[in-house]
């Protein structure tokens, strides 16, 4: 595959409604207080080999077979505006300023294959200009591997890194060894500009509507030396939101108390979660310390019950540690940073042998819809990832498999085009075309991998 153009798409709005589930406790207030108290306030012993495998944290743990690397780049904004149902870019240059908050980027292993990220390390960019933003990445690990980089940009400025932020991925798998320097990593993030919205299109959660006047509130025990802010959320089943948050203070004792007061009501069964900006970065994110609503210490009292009535007394504790393996808990909400889309493209007519001798066939997964003839030059720096395929692989073949590596909870155009008379230019007339999903190639990513096949044939 040839060195790629790489940028990302604006993460698609996930809204959680209100739910119709009534948890018959009318008039009542439930309280969510700890049961069998054992003295120690539900603070957490924090000395425990933290390997990096829980609460989102960024490995620390060093023994003779810890590595260091470095990881540098840039990350940039670009905006667009939608005009008719269609999406058009914006001149940066025109507007009076960043219409955004900060930009958190992450360094991730997944050494388990199971899609939990373990971050092996973690930066921000807190004031972001248009134009490349230089980050770099201070990696630890206990051995050589491969880490994933990602960029997720904070659209509504709330200092939370939310599921349906716009995120830029790197869709390479990143080599580390011990004292690499790895560099001229890009990432391009793409989100909407909304002039009358004041920036970001608000489509993160966390607001409320008519009758959205419940509380959920309690005190937050945090079992680690820290002191600063703390968010209290409240997450759908899957991990997606902030539904509902509230941002407090966290003392140097480790106490705070959060109180969330537009809730709305007939939820149903959520997630009360807890986290603190434990990387100091200025961010929620997904590498910092996580927690969650706990019934006794150290135990996850989640799924809670949203009905009609105010809930009191519900203990956050960040982080909730294994008893058993003495691991934290990741109780981080689900940010979906990669998906792969996979899958064969067939030529229609017989074998790509029908095509004229030497032509290129190109895939790639695209921001804009294509309507004309294009160079191939556009196609690449307006794609999320891409792939080229020369003669050598396409003489004698029916079909050929793709890969691409395209953001998670995203909108994109996936198409095939053959270069047969090899003019840098697709989609002209006479020459083949095929596209995923329905006939625009449209295709919404969500949190898994997906398999598009595609017939190629001439229109």
């Amino acid at each position: 595959m040839n060195t790629r153009i790489l940028i990302s798409l604006l993460a698609l709005g996930l809204t959680v409604g209100c739910g119709d589930k009534d948890d018959g406790s009318e008039g009542e207030v439930d309280t969510g207080g700890l049961g069998g108290d054992d003295g120690d306030g539900g603070t957490t012993d924090t000395d425990t080999d933290d390997s990096g495998d829980g609460g989102g944290t960024t490995d620390t743990g060093e023994d003779d077979t810890t590595i260091r690397a470095t990881v540098r780049g840039t990350v940039e904004v670009e905006v667009y505006k939608v005009v008719d149902g269609e999406r058009e870019e914006v001149d940066a240059s025109q507007l009076s300023g960043f219409p955004f908050g900060g930009i958190f980027i992450g360094g991730y292993d997944d050494p388990e294959d199971d899609g939990r990220e373990n971050y092996r390390g973690a930066t921000s960019v807190p004031n972001p200009t248009f134009g490349g933003n230089d980050f770099e990445l201070d990696i630890t690990m206990d051995g050589n591997g491969q880490i994933h980089v990602y960029a997720s940009l904070d659209e509504d400025g709330n200092t939370i890194i939310e599921s349906a932020e716009p995120v830029g991925v790197w869709p390479d798998l990143v080599d580390i060894e011990d004292g690499a320097v790895i560099e001229d990593i890009k990432i391009v993030i793409v989100a909407e500009y909304d002039p009358d919205d004041g920036g970001g299109s608000g489509s993160g959660s966390g607001g409320s509507g008519s009758g959205c006047d419940l509380v959920v509130s309690g005190p937050a025990t945090v079992g680690v030396s820290y002191e600063g802010r703390g968010l209290a959320m409240i997450a759908d089943m899957n991990g997606v939101g902030p539904i509902h948050y509230d941002i407090f203070d966290v003392a140097s004792d480790g106490t705070g108390a959060y109180m969330m007061t537009d809730v709305c009501p007939d939820m149903g069964s959520v997630q009360l979660l807890g986290s603190i900006d434990s990387n100091g970065n200025g961010l929620f994110d997904p590498a910092d310390t996580s927690g969650a609503y706990v019934s006794a210490p150290d135990t996850n009292g989640n799924p809670i019950s949203v009905g009609v009535s105010d809930l009191t007394d519900y203990e956050l504790q960040i982080p909730i540690v294994n008893p058993t393996t003495g691991e934290e808990e990741d109780n981080s909400i689900q940010v979906v940073p990669f998906v792969r889309l996979s899958g064969n493209v067939i030529h229609g007519a017989g074998t790509f042998d029908d095509l004229d001798p030497g032509s290129k066939v190109y895939v790639a997964a695209l921001k804009y819809r294509p309507n004309t003839s294009v160079a191939v030059s556009s196609v690449i720096s307006n794609s999320f990832d891409y792939q080229e395929f020369d003669w050598s692989e396409l003489s004698g073949q029916t079909q050929i498999s793709y890969q691409l590596m395209v953001p998670g909870n995203a909108e994109t155009y996936v198409w095939a085009y053959a270069d047969t008379d090899l003019d840098g230019t697709l989609n002209e007339v006479g020459e083949p075309v095929g596209s995923a999903g329905n006939g625009s190639g449209y295709v919404a990513t969500g949190s898994s991998d997906a398999v598009y096949d595609m017939v190629m044939d001439v229109p």
